[in-house]
């Protein structure tokens, strides 16, 4: 049949259709939408407040976690912490965070992970180390993204209307 309805008794909705729908609302951007607050904690420790991401419309649920942040293996070097969507894994592997190291930041990979793509990485923050420490911690807030209780908040502006008979 080519035409179908997903919300019914005995359908099926996929994790694809249910993801489509939460792309659509959050207007296709990927983020955080909910808490992940990022603090240092002691040492090269990186605390992440519980709290929820969208990545390609998919819900990413994070509780209270501590990670071990990578140090320097030698000098000053940056390094960042980023969230990990890889589709191919299984349910308990699929979502991680991760730090690394570099002189140079290489470029994240971000396929689109409803359409053939089974990797998503987004930056959560960044920091500066040596081999001891990490300072300098700045979490990421091109990440936040707002969500619509928060866009229907704004005052209305008629200048954000297209016509449509343009």
């Amino acid at each position: 049949m080519a035409v179908r309805i997903l919300q019914f008794n005995e359908s099926a909705v996929t994790p694809i259709d249910d993801a489509e729908l939460y792309r659509f609302l959050f207007s296709y951007e990927s983020g955080i939408f909910k808490g992940c607050n990022i603090t240092k904690g002691t040492g090269n420790k990186i605390k992440i407040s519980s709290g929820r991401i969208v990545i390609c419309g998919r819900v990413v649920v994070l509780e209270d976690e501590e990670i071990n942040a990578k140090l320097s293996p030698s000098g000053t070097q940056n390094g960042r912490l980023i969230l990990r969507i890889d589709i191919s894994k299984g349910l308990e592997e699929a979502a991680q965070l991760y730090t690394q190291v570099s002189a140079n930041s290489s470029k994240l990979v971000q396929e689109d992970i409803n359409a053939g793509g089974t990797i998503y990485e987004l930056l959560l923050a960044s920091y500066t180390c040596n081999e001891i420490d990490i300072s300098n911690l700045t979490a990421n807030e091109d990440a936040r993204i707002e969500t619509v209780v928060d866009k229907l908040k704004r005052p209305f502006t008629w200048g954000r209307l297209k016509d449509a008979s343009s």
